[in-house]
Order: C-alpha cells, then structure tokens, then sequence
C-alpha cells in the first residue's frame, strides 16, 4: 500500500489594507470615469480634441 500526500506549494500575496493607496486610487479613478461611448478615443484623441481628420497623425 502507498499512501500520497500533495502539498500546494504556494505563495500567499501579502495582505493589503482596505484603505490602502492603491485602493484610494482606483477608488479616484473609478469616481473620474465617464462613459463617453467612443471606442477610439484613446487611439484619435487628436481628432476629438482639436478637430483633425482622423489618421493624419
């Protein structure tokens, strides 16, 4: 008879406090989204910002 035993060999992540700086900031973030319903807005912010065709840049 053999008897296995397997261990998880794992890391537990360090605890972080609920009101931790990078909580604060995601919670800022969060607070400043808007939805603006435009999906290029990253890639063509030219075009929204100061009214240039699309692409030239």
């Amino acid at each position: 008879m053999i008897i296995v035993f397997v261990e998880e060999n794992r890391t537990p992540e360090p605890a972080t406090p609920k009101d931790s700086d990078w909580n604060k900031l995601r919670q800022l973030i969060q607070n400043c989204a808007v939805d603006t319903d435009i999906s290029d807005l990253a890639q063509q912010h030219d075009h929204y910002l100061y009214a240039i065709p699309k692409g030239e840049l």
